[in-house]
């Protein structure tokens, strides 16, 4: 979208001015004039996506021309931070700038006439003499000055004639629509969607048939939209626990065998490439099943060639073993089980479609709905014609307007008549503030059924410079926020939220996956992906790149204006990296290389501001590549080895996450650090407690250490008000580090990771921990009481994990407590044989994971948590 362009060339021309407002001198003139341009501009850009919705093709191409410029206005400044910082770099001495124009006497006369032209460069009332003075000690900022000067000239006289043609076009300056904020309402369709629950019993009928004992194929079938996938969910929730083994996951539209029996052996993201072979994961699988009664959901199967794939790795033990699959294709049903008749989605009527709509747009609101509203709110079923998607993106839509007739007739007058993805599109185009839209459409980098961890994801966007700022709220806070809104739009799915309440994964509906694709890379000219084989691919440079398991020469179409590059790759050589000096997001997930790997290039990639080598098995990254990243926000080599972890990058003011597995020498106390946000995991031996860095705005802390000084870490912790998240590992931990004294006081405290001995006598006492803990694990403690007791008074605490040798004893007893938990992890417990739950504890509980060899004696109403499980992950 041409807004978008022009709103982030507007915000790098404000940057410019800011920062280098003595240098730019009158060319600062020349910035000024182009943001003056660009903002006229801007005011007749809803009047002309107006008219392109209405297919004007004339001024599609005026749009696309504005786009091209904004785009251009990008490039240019960028560019012009490059060649200042080469220039910085060099830090040239004073006697060579002197030599320099002695041995250029026709360079500085050029430079003389250059000066004439600029006029004020250092200071506005310079004179000629002083300007040529600061020009001979400074050649090559005049000329990085001169460059610049004369792009700008050429935009705006390109600018002054797309203005003018705007208005011969008859393209009308219209006021920005003011956008009412969504609530964060974390609203569920399942819970409203009452017409689903006849349908949901009629599959449950299908499934506990005991008249067919045999391993039956169940297919709901229908159009997009309709909501096959929400009631396959809602099946899975109530039938699961009558199974031994259940798994619910969704196909990519390109089938890929492996990655298929992967999640469903529930194997690590990536691992070795040896046993990646489809014979020996399809006998895994089969021998898994064997004698097993299973339940397996199949999200949105596009080709008979799943079920085909499929059907000889599932045994058929007539034990009542269940396949259910949703699809849009008649056939894929019939080829799968003739004998049971598909089950066919029917539109929602009239009744339906109000309930579902009025629930979406009035969750909250007890009072009945406006007659005046509710007449419109028909109107506007009757345009969504019974399709479940379409009336929760409606009500997506009317959910950031004012309860107001007039909002309300606007939206029903827009709809009328429109087909489903007519009404998706204009959920993007017209109720999406600009910012919402760029965070949307860079959804389409990511690959189909794929789950996005939000957090990445939030990073991505803040490194992009999406994101808005709020005085009140951090950067990572706000995009927190646009992720809500997105998911309130119907726009994202939630995959998985953590205690707290928040979006831990998400993931795209396959409809919306389109749009978005089909706006990011062919309208907005904002991502290109490739896939697989290039022969019909586009051959310009792209804006924006991602890689999904595709040719490795699709890194020739990549070039100098790349500003992100997100590569999702198979088994080849990484590149050099030099060549893409513009880029500010660089994601590496899961190339696997045979061999240690040196990572080329990065020392020139000043720009870089999100860094991430996720899964690529081992990397060598040279120290000196992190003395140049000097606006790197995000360092993310989780799930890699990097041999030699250089500790330059302490020197880089703006981190604000650093993510490593293995560890890293923390900051010395002399590092500039006030943005640093997170950092796990860093060694902490060389600390002293008068030699401790600043840290005073970290939010998640994970710190290892050997023979630490541990008054140094107390010091530390007790300056870090802000902490939410904390992790210790040691060989050994005193009782003031399980227990520092301001600890207690931590009320934003929601996560606690304790590694280690807990040496000195040190007992389990809950009223010394957090109040507002949701997340505890425990680790090798050797404990000398039975640790139940106690934590079951954390009476906040969501999520238990105790690992390795925790407790002494052989058996721990749940008598009492954990109010709310949900989710109990044990895993690799030494000594611990048995675990007891008395009936009425844990009441909430939903997922419980455990290692061989635990004897777990449970409740009545906890005993389908025994059976073979494999919810793991959260």
């Amino acid at each position: 979208m041409a807004e978008l362009g022009v709103k982030f060339a507007l915000r790098k021309l404000e940057d410019i001015i800011a920062k280098e407002p003595k240098m730019l001198g009158r060319v600062k003139g020349q910035v000024e004039m182009v943001k003056t341009e660009l903002t006229q501009i801007q005011c007749y850009l809803r009047d002309a996506e107006s008219k392109r919705v209405d297919k004007n093709a004339t001024v599609k191409n005026w749009l696309n021309e504005v786009r091209n410029e904004a785009y251009r206005i990008e490039d240019v400044i960028d560019a012009f931070y490059l060649r200042l910082d080469d220039i910085r770099q060099k830090n040239s001495s004073f006697w060579e700038k002197l030599k320099w124009p002695c041995r250029n006497a026709k360079e500085v006369h050029a430079l003389h006439k250059i000066a004439a032209n600029l006029g004020g460069i250092h200071q506005k009332n310079h004179s000629l003499r002083q300007n040529f003075k600061w020009l001979c000690c400074n050649p090559s900022e005049v000329h990085a000055l001169h460059i610049l000067a004369e792009e700008l000239l050429d935009i705006r006289k390109a600018l002054d004639g797309i203005f003018k043609n705007g208005n011969n076009y008859g393209i009308q300056p219209l006021e920005e629509e003011v956008l009412v904020p969504s609530q964060r309402d974390h609203f569920d369709a399942n819970e409203v969607l009452g017409y689903l629950y006849v349908d949901k019993n009629n599959i449950l009928k299908l499934l506990y048939d005991e008249l067919t004992p045999q391993r039956a194929v169940i297919t709901i079938v229908g159009m997009g939209g309709l909501g096959k996938s929400t009631l396959a969910r809602m099946v899975y929730e109530s039938a699961k626990v009558d199974f031994e083994y259940h798994i619910m996951l969704e196909v990519s539209q390109k089938f890929n065998p492996i990655d298929l029996l992967r999640k469903m052996l529930y194997k690590p993201e990536y691992y070795e490439p040896e046993i990646q072979q489809v014979g020996d994961l399809f006998r895994e699988l089969h021998d898994l099943l064997r004698g097993r009664r299973y339940l397996i959901i199949l999200l949105n199967v596009w080709t008979t060639e799943v079920w085909e794939f499929l059907e000889y790795a599932l045994p058929d033990d007539n034990n009542g073993s269940r396949v259910l699959m949703t699809s849009r294709f008649l056939e894929v049903a019939e080829s799968a089980d003739r004998t049971i008749q598909p089950y066919e989605m029917r539109f929602l009527n009239e009744e339906d479609s109000l309930e579902l709509l009025l629930k979406k747009v009035l969750p909250y609101q007890e009072q009945e709905c406006p007659s005046e509203l509710l007449e419109l709110a028909r109107i506007l079923c009757s345009s969504c014609r019974g399709s479940q998607m379409a009336l929760l993106i409606v009500g997506g839509i009317l959910s950031t307007k004012e309860q107001t007739y007039h909002a309300w007739k606007s939206v029903a007058d827009r709809i009328k008549g429109n087909a489903l993805m007519d009404i998706l599109a204009m959920s993007y185009e017209e109720h999406m503030p600009y910012y919402l839209k760029a965070c949307f459409l860079y959804l389409a980098s990511f690959p189909d059924v794929y789950d996005i961890s939000a957090k990445r994801l939030i990073k991505m966007w803040m490194a992009e410079g999406f994101i808005p700022h709020q005085e009140i709220k951090t950067m990572e806070e706000t995009a927190e926020d646009c992720l809500e809104q997105l998911f309130q739009r119907n726009m994202v799915q939630v995959s998985r939220r953590s205690p707290n309440g928040s979006i831990k994964y998400c993931r795209v509906h396959d409809i919306i996956q389109d749009l978005a694709i089909h706006m990011a890379t062919g309208r907005e000219n904002f991502v290109t992906t490739f896939q697989g084989d290039l022969e019909n691919h586009p051959g310009k440079e792209p804006y924006r790149a991602s890689l999904q398991s595709c040719h490795p020469g699709a890194m020739g179409f990549l070039g100098s204006k790349t500003r992100s590059l997100l590569w999702f790759g198979p088994e080849y050589n990484l590149p050099e990296y030099s060549k893409f000096r513009l880029l500010r997001v660089l994601e590496i997930v899961g190339v696997q290389m045979r061999r240690v790997t040196e990572i080329r290039g990065l020392d020139g990639l000043t720009n870089l501001k999100y860094l991430g080598f996720r899964n690529c098995a081992q990397l060598n990254i040279p120290t000196c590549s992190f003395d140049h990243l000097k606006n790197l926000e995000t360092l993310d080599m989780r799930g890699t080895l990097i041999i030699d972890p250089p500790t330059s990058l302490w020197t880089i003011s703006t981190l604000r996450h650093v993510l490593y597995d293995s560890f890293i020498s923390g900051p010395p106390s002399s590092a500039n650090l006030r943005n640093l946000q997170t950092v796990q995991w860093i060694c902490v031996d060389d600390w002293h407690a008068d030699q401790i860095p600043h840290l005073y705005n970290l939010r998640k802390l994970g710190l290892s250490s050997a023979c630490s000084d541990w008054d140094a870490v107390s010091h530390l912790l007790e300056d870090l008000h802000s902490l939410i998240s904390l992790g210790i590992k040691s060989w050994d931990i005193p009782k003031e580090i399980v227990y520092p004294t301001i600890l207690r006081n931590y009320e934003n405290l929601q996560s606690l990771h304790l590694e280690g001995y807990w040496s000195g006598g040190v007992t389990l006492e809950a009223s010394l921990f957090p109040a507002n803990l949701l997340k505890l694990t425990l680790v090798d403690s050797k404990l000398e009481q039975d640790p139940m007791l106690q934590l079951g008074k954390l009476n906040n605490l969501k999520k238990l994990q105790l690992e390795g040798k925790v407790y002494k004893g052989m058996q721990m007893k749940c008598s009492e407590g954990f109010p709310v938990l949900q989710i109990l992890v044990l895993k690799d417990l030494k000594d611990v044989k048995i675990v007891t739950v008395a009936e009425g504890v844990m009441p909430e509980l939903k997922y419980l994971t455990r290692s061989s060899g635990i004897k777990l004696e449970l409740p009545p109403e906890l005993n389908h948590l025994l059976k073979f499980n494999h919810s793991t992950g959260f």
